[in-house]
């Protein structure tokens, strides 16, 4: 899978996938599977389309 920085038209997509991060239901699948955001070099947030969790 590949990595890539995000850009403005992913944002609706990060929306989503917070959001059902707290439902069972993962909701319709997208191009992006999930997200990551750093502060000091270090982790703060990292949330996975839970459709997408699991294949490793």
């Amino acid at each position: 899978m590949p990595i890539r920085p995000d850009t403005r038209n992913d944002w609706p997509l990060v929306c989503a996938i917070h959001d059902a991060a707290g439902a069972e239901d993962g909701g319709e699948q997208s191009e992006v599977a999930g997200f990551a955001a750093f502060t000091a070099g270090e982790p703060a947030w990292l949330y996975v389309d839970p459709a997408q969790s699991g294949p490793g």
